[in-house]
């Protein structure tokens, strides 16, 4: 009954607010008038502007206008580009950096964080040693630090929000405190075993937003730690700031807010899978706010969490018709990530259903978009490193230029010292006529001396800094070629059993397939976690091995033993750091082999209390170079691993190595490869 009355309240409020929608149209279209007036003043501004200065700053000006207009395409970075290469050349240092941080705003607008980082990071450092630009230094690292957080680039990120802290601290401007806060508390919460530490910045984050009345703050605030107790199933606790959240929102009137709060809830509960009816109600109510206020994404995302409770509530029916109609309005926005979420769910209803022709269709598409949004990961990643040389490059270049110019002042300076010498010693020496003569003569010859040995060295050193720039953009070029080769590591899993699908097969090829979903939902859950637990990872290798068991017919044996009980759930290591080492074992060890009983045993030990993990395989070993059908099976696992192996080492207060052992006979004989991986 409160349930009904609730919805009767809400759908009340719904009407008032599309009264007041109505009302406010005339508004909305005055607004966009007067925002179009803004931007063609601003254009005219900059059409008579007579300086370098007046013509940067009205050009970051446009670009953020242009921004705000509903659409622009990238007309708003290009205006932002072209202020960054006019300022290049601005006599004030602070006119550059400022544009460059503008246009890394406008990158970071366009979901483009990595092309944002580096334009922050030198904003900042071409002003770090001024002490009277405070303001504008706690601006661009906090800039940095969110660019870096949303690239999840964590070390930076905490970087730069510690230098925003310190500055904001000397300068005891609780705005910026509170900034810096909320962003180290936010990058601590996705760093593993750092949450606690996260949980005392946004804390202290909300004291300083209490302190300042900053009602924004304390709303981002309460959101983000509700959040976090929801991630440790404290739900009483998580609600108890939401309740807060909400009455904040109510006296702001803030009805997005109040949308996003009642989200929330609905998230909290459906987290807590106890309630889940009351948790659809939140999300209905939500829905019709979001729906009210015309946010399409925030639609899109609430249908989908709607479909997520009829899924566990088994209501496959409601549950497709959901997340259908959210998957519609995704691909409406084109929202990649969100499209990935939704197909990959009904892959698994049309599979739960055992309607596998649509199972397959919908898990196609989920990896067709995964695929998209790694490619277009791989693009921004090389536009970021030619950009970054563009503007190396144009810097040199001013930087040259202002050389030439420099060279030449001084040239006219000498050449007029020369001149008023000479009319000097003219005046005073007219009588000694013929020894003057002799004297200019010879400043005649050491000036034409000096000129050729000045343009001998200005020609060397601008061939020297032509090869240089030629050096730069070949190494560019060449690490923009190695960025596309970056594997994708499902590609192993799925040529493992493409064969299957292909022979027609079909009772297998399914049978197969469903293992295979179970396995990649697996990895793509865990695709965002730089690390998990040992026993994670033997849950995700033994889905592995038991596909390529399948594949080749069990030509193969494998066994998985942990001695080390519950105390693999506590020790963690880099996500699937296991797979390319059980990879090599099967490919370069078990099947060339010519053993009738071919084996690989993974086993988890302690050894003086530091965790040991045992690949052992049988095979033929590393030693023996035998031709075999599997030679065309490349692999960068191990070199990737090591990558892998540094970072997490430089990372983390855990350390990790490996070696390989080559067993052999008595007699010399390969006996097969042990790895072993040791963290301490």
């Amino acid at each position: 009954m409160g349930n009904r009355k609730c919805i009767l309240l809400l759908a009340s409020t719904t009407l008032k607010q599309y009264a007041k929608i109505l009302a406010c149209l005339p508004f909305f279209v005055f607004t966009v008038g007067t925002a179009q007036k803004k931007l063609d003043t601003l254009k005219r501004e900059l059409s008579l502007a007579t300086t370098d200065s007046m013509q940067i700053n009205l050009k970051v000006k446009i670009s953020r206008e242009l921004h705000r207009q509903p659409s622009h395409g990238e007309e708003d970075i290009q205006i932002a580009k072209e202020a960054v290469d006019q300022a290049i050349n601005a006599p004030n240092s602070i006119i550059y950096a400022r544009a460059l941080n503008n246009l890394g705003l406008l990158y970071r607008y366009h979901q483009q964080y990595p092309l944002s980082i580096p334009l922050h990071v030198k904003a900042f450092e071409i002003i770090e040693d001024q002490d009277s630009l405070s303001l504008d230094k706690m601006i661009f690292a906090n800039n940095a630090g969110v660019a870096g957080r949303y690239s999840a680039d964590y070390e930076l990120a905490v970087n730069y929000y510690m230098k925003a802290l310190q500055i904001a601290e000397a300068e005891n401007s609780l705005l910026n405190i509170e900034i810096a806060c909320n962003g180290l508390g936010n990058t601590f919460m996705s760093i593993p075993h750092r949450q606690e530490e996260g949980l005392n910045y946004l804390q202290r984050a909300l004291n300083v937003a209490k302190q300042a009345d900053n009602r924004l703050g304390l709303a981002m605030n309460y959101l983000t730690i509700s959040g976090y107790y929801d991630k440790l199933l404290q739900h009483e606790t998580a609600r108890s700031y939401l309740n807060e959240l909400y009455k904040l929102n109510q006296e702001l009137n803030d009805t997005y807010g109040q949308a996003i709060t009642l989200k929330a809830f609905g998230e909290s509960y459906l987290i807590e899978n106890n309630n889940l009816s009351l948790s659809e109600d939140y999300f209905l109510k939500a829905f019709q706010m979001f729906k009210g206020i015309g946010d399409k994404h925030r639609q899109a995302l609430t249908l989908y969490n709607l479909g997520q409770v009829a899924f566990k509530q088994k209501n496959h029916p409601l549950s497709l018709k959901r997340l259908t109609d959210a998957l519609n309005r995704s691909e409406q926005l084109n929202n990649k990530v969100l499209i990935v979420n939704i197909s990959e769910i009904i892959s698994t209803i049309y599979e739960e259903t055992a309607n596998y022709s649509e199972a397959l269709a919908y898990y196609k598409k989920a990896r067709d978009y995964k695929d998209s949004i790694n490619l277009a990961s791989q693009e921004v990643q090389i536009a970021t490193i030619v950009n970054q040389f563009d503007l190396e490059k144009k810097e040199a270049e001013i930087g040259l230029l202002k050389k030439e110019q420099s060279y030449q002042q001084n040239q006219i300076d000498n050449h007029k010292a020369a001149i008023k010498n000479r009319g000097i010693i003219i005046f005073l020496l007219a009588a000694v006529f013929l020894t003057l003569a002799i004297i200019i003569l010879l400043q005649y010859r050491n000036s034409k001396n000096k000129k050729k040995s000045q343009s001998i060295i200005h020609q060397q050193e601008k061939d020297k800094v032509e090869a240089e720039y030629k050096r730069n953009l070949l190494e560019a070029e060449i690490l923009a070629n190695q960025m596309k080769l970056n594997p994708h590591f499902l590609f192993n899993c799925l040529n493992s059993i493409k064969f299957l699908i292909q022979q027609n097969d079909t009772r297998k090829a399914i049978k197969y397939l469903v293992k295979f979903s179970r396995f990649t939902r697996m990895v793509l859950e865990t695709s965002n976690k730089p690390m998990h637990s040992i026993l994670e990872e033997l849950e995700l290798i033994s889905f592995y091995l038991e596909l390529e068991k399948n594949r080749f017919n069990s030509d193969f044996t494998y066994t998985i033993t942990n001695t080390i009980d519950n105390e693999a759930n506590k020790v963690y290591i880099p996500t699937m750091i296991l797979q390319p080492f059980v990879e090599n074992a099967i490919w370069h060890g078990l099947l060339p082999s010519k053993k009738e009983t071919k084996c690989v045993a993974i086993s988890v030990k302690k050894n003086n209390g530091k965790v040991e993990i045992y690949i052992d395989d049988n095979g033929q070993g590393r030693q023996e170079k035998k031709a075999s059908p599997f030679e065309a099976h490349k692999s960068r696992g191990t070199e990737i691993t090591n990558e892998r192996i540094k970072l997490f080492n430089k990372s983390y207060d855990k350390s990790l190595e490996y070696k390989i052992i080559d067993k052999k006979g008595s007699k010399g004989e390969a006996l097969g490869t042990c790895v072993v991986i040791r963290i301490k």
